[in-house]
């Protein structure tokens, strides 16, 4: 699953993003009739919005993130980012890389969230630049809302990027 956390994860979803923003541009996609269930490419559209809204977490904050970690407390000569194995006690070391690897997790998290929210970004403003300014040009706002902006936080993005078209 291209939405779950792992080292990778930003990245496949971007290049997902980037697939799903070239169905958005291509020519024909505007002509479309937006409340259309069976085409091919709304339903493609459809499935690619829905999967990466139901992986952003909406509760989600940065989270901590150290360039070195520091060991835990009573490690001797203690310094941030040093070498796990030059901890002798086997308690103190396995605190340490439990930290470490909290501190792998976290950035991984960070990383994935903030990529998710960037796609939407992205993926709303091409969707954005379908909405007709006149009647009769493109695709209905109304139409739009109701069928990718399932959630507050997509109307509102959909919203901003409508009013920066207008400027």
């Amino acid at each position: 699953n291209i939405y779950e956390m792992s080292p990778n994860g930003a990245i496949t979803i971007k290049e997902a993003t980037k697939t799903a923003i070239a169905i958005l541009k291509s020519d024909k996609i505007k002509a479309l009739d937006i409340k259309q269930n069976d085409s091919p490419s709304l339903i493609s559209i459809d499935r690619f919005l829905t999967k990466l809204n139901g992986a952003i977490d909406s509760n989600w904050k940065s989270l901590p993130v150290s360039a070195n970690v520091i060991p835990p407390s009573g490690t001797p000569n203690a310094a941030a980012g040093m070498n796990p194995d030059a901890i002798a006690d086997p308690l103190l070391k396995k605190k340490y890389l439990e930290l470490i690897k909290k501190n792998q997790d976290n950035n991984l998290k960070n990383g994935q969230q903030r990529a998710l929210r960037d796609s939407r970004e992205k993926f709303l403003k091409a969707i954005s630049e379908l909405v007709a300014k006149t009647p009769g040009e493109g695709w209905n706002k109304n139409d739009v809302v109701a069928r990718f902006c399932k959630d507050k936080e997509s109307i509102e993005i959909l919203e901003r990027n409508l009013k920066q078209r207008e400027k």
